[in-house]
């Protein structure tokens, strides 16, 4: 079994995958709960330091190296694709330099094959389809089912790190749960995921390296899951593109977002300077307007186009009964949770206080605790 990435979270000496019992266990003995990422991860970063200053070709030739050692080293590689900038730079790397992968894994949006809510997908699967049977062995695409929502009939799933790890409840069917252990399950090899690009935190004009639990938590402790770019293994290509992150936003004043007393990074901006954010760390976009897809973006994930788009096709296929359950999870949320400083609220629905893991000092050419 291969977790090259470690993360939960710890409330005094204890660990876990599930935010609500960390939040239980927190109300218990008062103590705060963190969120900690792979400690070994964090060393190797502060142990490498860059001899030039990273570049697209530079990023470009590591995630190639790192494709062709990952081929030497497991039986079976798969990809798991979004439809994203950070899988899809992965997988036109791998067809660029005649890297096999078996299997390349993609989950639709629209539980009625709906076109518009699965848009941000189509381009991406027309570039996949040309190399099946040539260097992608398989192309599979999943349909969600409404059965792949059972887990609302269970009392408390949403305490279960069985069904949820993280902190994301939203109406869309679990993407560990339902899809992606399917394919990574007593697997001779990995599936690699390409997880979010690094996140920059600017205080008193210092600026450090973090990750915020939102983004891959519900990843946590998934056997033979890959994450491509944070790899205590390969230093040099996480390094890489950190600082080239670091470098790009130095002068942006557009990409920085204002956050109580300090600010942090955001890619959530125009399309052409999402273009050029892209292009500066090599990252590849399937075209341009895909360069910043925006319908799973939104500060509320359940009220993102996607989640909105699910919903009304809940409601179309005459399922409101889904919905109904999906609001009383949050009802129940608020009553366990409301006034104790772990949740935001809005209207019906709740969402967790996103919590920053460990951060890293940058400078020029590497990162320090």
């Amino acid at each position: 079994m291969t977790i090259n990435f470690q993360q939960y979270y710890v409330v005094g000496d204890q660990k876990f995958h599930n935010i609500y019992q960390a939040f239980d266990f927190s109300k218990k003995t008062k103590e705060y709960v963190h969120y900690r990422i792979d400690e070994d991860y964090l060393k190797q970063l502060c142990s490498f330091k860059l001899k030039k200053t990273p570049n697209p070709y530079i990023l470009q030739e590591l995630i190639t190296k790192k494709l062709r050692y990952l081929r030497k080293r497991y039986n079976c590689l798969k990809l798991a694709f979004s439809g994203g900038t950070d899988s899809f730079t992965i997988l036109k790397c791998a067809m660029d330099n005649g890297i096999y992968l078996d299997e390349v894994i993609l989950r639709l949006v629209s539980f009625t094959g709906d076109k518009q809510l699965n848009q941000e997908l189509l381009p991406g699967i027309t570039y996949a389809k040309k190399y099946e049977n040539k260097l992608i062995g398989k192309f599979s695409i999943s349909v969600p089912h409404l059965d792949d929502l059972h887990y609302y009939d269970i009392k408390n799933f949403w305490k279960n790190p069985k069904y949820l790890t993280g902190d994301n409840i939203f109406l869309r069917p679990i993407h560990r749960l339902n899809w992606l252990t399917k394919y990574t399950h007593n697997l001779d090899g990995i599936v690699i995921q390409g997880t979010d690009k690094p996140s920059l935190y600017k205080f008193k004009n210092k600026i450090f390296y973090f990750i915020i639990d939102k983004r891959v938590a519900e990843y946590m402790g998934v056997p033979n899951l890959f994450h491509f770019f944070i790899d205590k293994e390969h230093p040099e290509l996480s390094l890489n593109l950190i600082i080239a992150n670091r470098n790009y936003a130095l002068n942006k004043k557009q990409h920085w977002k204002k956050v109580d007393q300090h600010y942090e990074f955001t890619s959530l901006v125009d399309k052409e300077l999402a273009c050029q954010y892209l292009d500066s760390i090599g990252y590849y976009y399937v075209d341009k307007n895909l360069a910043n897809p925006l319908m799973g973006k939104n500060p509320w994930d359940s009220l993102s186009l996607k989640n909105i788009g699910v919903k009304n096709e809940l409601i179309k296929l005459g399922r409101q009964d889904i919905i109904l359950k999906f609001e009383e999870v949050h009802k129940q949320i608020k009553q366990e949770y409301s006034g104790l400083g772990f949740i935001e609220e809005k209207g019906n629905l709740t969402k967790t206080i996103g919590r920053y893991s460990q951060f890293l000092q940058l400078t020029e050419d590497s990162v320090s605790l």
